[in-house]
């Protein structure tokens, strides 16, 4: 072996051996609570309601099954909250649109 080669192999070994160094005292960030509940949706899908993040870094996953309201829960719901005289109530793709006409 030459006393280049040799120079190279010694250098290439002080990189390696820094760069595991670094590696080694790099820690992880901690995980957010944004990315939890990315984590909980991924796993659970839709239901997932609230996600936490232990002290230990464990995640804990809520969930809750909501059942879609009827049109005539919505109906007296809408009239009950703006003492409607006449109420109309509309499905859309987000959810129930209320349109009235209130008491004088």
């Amino acid at each position: 072996m030459s006393k280049a080669s040799g120079v190279r192999l010694a250098a290439l070994l002080v990189i390696c051996a820094m760069g595991a160094a670094l590696s080694a005292t790099v820690e992880a960030a901690p995980i957010s609570q944004k990315e939890a509940l990315a984590a909980c949706r991924t796993q659970f899908g839709k239901k997932v309601i609230k996600a936490t993040v232990g002290k230990n870094g464990k995640i804990n996953c809520q969930w809750q099954i909501r059942r879609e309201m009827t049109r005539q829960e919505v109906y007296d719901a809408c009239r009950k909250k703006f003492s409607a005289t006449t109420a109309m109530v509309q499905k859309t793709k987000t959810g129930w649109r209320c349109r009235y006409i209130g008491r004088y």
